[in-house]
């Protein structure tokens, strides 16, 4: 919790947004671990849909399916995070600014984090010695949470870039219907 609350403090501190709007989207973010366990728990119900074993059975380079497993589960993160962001945005209008985009997607990004390390730590609580324990907290709290909250913030600016695009977007991209707004609504 102490890290989480410091990233949020650094984001947050001079910020006008309502504690109450930054808590809700904390808190979404918290939800979308346990979705994302409870996807891998149906791929080990049913493996026939298990995409991290159609990823090893037909990918015969280790490192290239290592790098394969990586973009997809990290892709599965990204997407269920920013559902979060992107479902509220289009309930409330949340997001005005690309900045916003960025800072509630980050939001998310903390909350997944958040859960992420509790559940590696208590899975790993009785098989490891204190030392490699609080290692692990060291490791997760700076450097898996800073991952999340870059990646996050990409998706985030990305997503903020294609909400406010339509203003900017014309000529060959709204012949083309290429304006990335187009995707967001």
């Amino acid at each position: 919790a102490i890290p989480v609350g410091v990233w949020i403090y650094l984001f947050f501190r001079k910020a006008e947004e309502s504690r109450v709007t930054v808590g809700l989207i904390f808190i979404l973010g918290c939800f979308t671990a346990p979705a994302l366990l409870g996807i891998q728990y149906l791929w080990d119900k049913f493996p026939k849909f298990d995409v991290t074993v159609l990823i090893q059975e037909n990918i015969q380079t280790q490192s290239a399916m290592y790098i394969m497993l990586f973009v997809t589960l990290g892709a599965m993160e990204e997407i269920i995070k920013h559902f979060v962001v992107a479902r509220v945005d289009k309930k409330t209008l949340l997001i005005k600014t690309v900045d916003d985009a960025i800072k509630y997607s980050i939001t998310a990004a903390l909350g997944f984090s958040f859960i992420e390390n509790i559940y590696y730590l208590y899975q790993f609580t009785a098989q490891i010695s204190m030392g490699e324990l609080i290692g692990m907290y060291i490791f997760r709290s700076i450097f898996t949470s800073c991952a999340h909250i870059i990646f996050s913030g990409i998706f985030g600016y990305y997503y903020g870039i294609g909400k406010f695009c339509s203003l900017k977007c014309n000529g060959l991209a709204k012949a083309l219907s290429t304006c990335p707004a187009d995707a967001y609504r």
